[in-house]
């Protein structure tokens, strides 16, 4: 997995938490595309958004990244480096534990 940045934004996430509740997106663009996107004009800073893509569709409309760039949220984008079935998934899966097994996630009983 490729993360632009990922170490800087690895902080920032921490401190998103530390501050309280905060949104956590973790988008399959690969399937999505731009429609996955709708609703990036209400992200904040206390947002942290995560797009994972591969080459089958790697193209973004500019306006999406200014309004995702002006919102100030953390923002980060993984390239899927292997191909294969459901890959794209097993990535996200992949990255969702590394949240939890870094304490910035929480898995509770509900």
């Amino acid at each position: 997995m490729q993360a632009a940045g990922a170490g800087n934004l690895h902080l920032r996430l921490r401190a998103v938490t530390q501050r309280g509740a905060f949104m956590l997106f973790l988008i399959d663009y690969e399937n999505v595309g731009n429609a996955g996107m709708k609703g990036c004009g209400y992200l904040d800073a206390r947002d942290y958004v995560i797009v994972f893509y591969s080459e089958a569709r790697r193209h973004m409309e500019q306006r999406i990244l200014e309004q995702v760039t002006a919102s100030g949220c953390a923002f980060e984008i993984c390239k899927l480096c292997k191909t294969g079935k459901n890959a794209l998934d097993f990535y996200i899966a992949s990255r969702l534990g590394e949240l939890i097994s870094d304490g910035i996630l929480a898995c509770t009983e509900g």
